[in-house]
């Protein structure tokens, strides 16, 4: 076990749906993992099943906000840091949105290198690969994805979508994922890996509080939360990838010996459609049968892009993959005892 393993490992946004998986996999490897969440959940995080499974393994801290706060308490003994926080960016003045993409991507950073915490892994999206408004068309062709795509931005763009919360959201992903590969080539000391996975979905995390905010799971509780029989509504691209698959990535990440460019597209090869969903769940679950859309008229899906996964795969060793039939029906299991908790 390296040194990196046996330390402390710093986790941002400890909470939240896909950071969870990431805390609870670092324990179960034997790491010790120091979890951010912000001050009013400090508490609750501290009573969760989670804290109980691992006694002196697991902490929390309180930070505010990550664009801004003193992470220097936080930073104290830890030998690796996973940022999984980040601003949303869905809406607000341009000048807001640009400034917080920068500092939601620099002030961790920064603050690690100060602190002599040279390893840092930060969760991307594959959406950064491509410039705003790119991605549903990409999504939905033959291109195949890799670590030499990038979506561009400029503060122009910002000004004229400020209102339109896919295009907000993506360039902040882009600006965000930008600032940290200038802050890391200009620090090459910083020992850097970016993990972009596709659209992820999975149960939420069963030993922590009950989730305030979905995430990316909203596009499946969408699916069994409505009217009977209404339009299946707008197709987000298919690639997939299980949420427990994404967290061991982050894991693994850790392990890997520096060099630069660590740019990591993750896909277990996985895809599925909203009318293979559908039927799915259907006959799964024949009760759910009046909260689900229809797919009468629903637009086929005849062609998604591909991610070329094979630098992740070879420095992770990571070829077994949970089937999207496993994800789609541990996820809505989830969901049904989340909306009765």
């Amino acid at each position: 076990m390296s040194a990196t393993q046996k330390g402390l490992v710093l986790v941002t946004g400890a909470s939240g749906y896909l950071a969870s998986y990431i805390v609870s996999t670092l324990l179960e490897n034997g790491y010790r993992v120091r979890g951010t969440v912000r001050p009013a959940k400090v508490a609750l995080i501290q009573a969760a099943p989670i804290a109980a499974k691992y006694p002196g393994a697991f902490e929390v801290v309180g930070i505010e906000d990550v664009c801004t706060s003193d992470f220097s308490e936080a930073l104290k003994g830890v030998s690796a840091v996973i940022h999984v926080a980040s601003p949303m960016g869905f809406s607000g003045e341009a000048e807001v949105l640009i400034r917080e993409a920068k500092e939601g991507a620099t002030n961790l950073l920064r603050q690690a290198l100060e602190a002599g915490v040279k390893k840092v892994v930060q969760t991307g999206t594959y959406g950064a690969a491509a410039s705003p408004g790119e991605i549903i068309v990409k999504g939905f062709s033959d291109h195949v994805f890799s670590d030499a795509d990038y979506g561009v931005v400029d503060e122009e763009g910002f000004h004229k979508n400020a209102g339109n919360m896919v295009w907000t959201y993506t360039a902040t992903k882009i600006l965000t994922e930008k600032t940290a590969w200038d802050f890391a080539n200009a620090h090459p000391e910083l020992d850097f890996a970016m993990v972009l996975p596709p659209f992820v979905y999975g149960p939420l995390h069963p030993d922590f509080p009950k989730a305030t905010s979905l995430g990316s799971l909203n596009q499946i509780y969408s699916l069994i939360s409505g009217e009977k029989g209404r339009p299946l509504g707008f197709h987000m691209p298919p690639q997939c990838m299980d949420i427990r698959d994404v967290a061991l990535a982050h894991v693994r990440a850790l392990d890997v010996p520096p060099r630069k460019g660590k740019r990591y597209f993750i896909w277990s090869g996985q895809a599925f459609i909203y009318t293979q969903a559908v039927s799915f769940i259907a006959d799964k679950w024949p009760e759910l049968k009046d909260r689900l859309p229809s797919v009468e008229g629903a637009a086929e899906v005849k062609v998604y892009a591909k991610i070329d996964a094979g630098p992740a795969e070879r420095d992770f060793g990571t070829k077994d993959y949970i089937p999207w039939e496993k994800t789609l029906e541990d996820s809505v299991a989830s969901l049904l005892a989340w909306e009765t908790k």
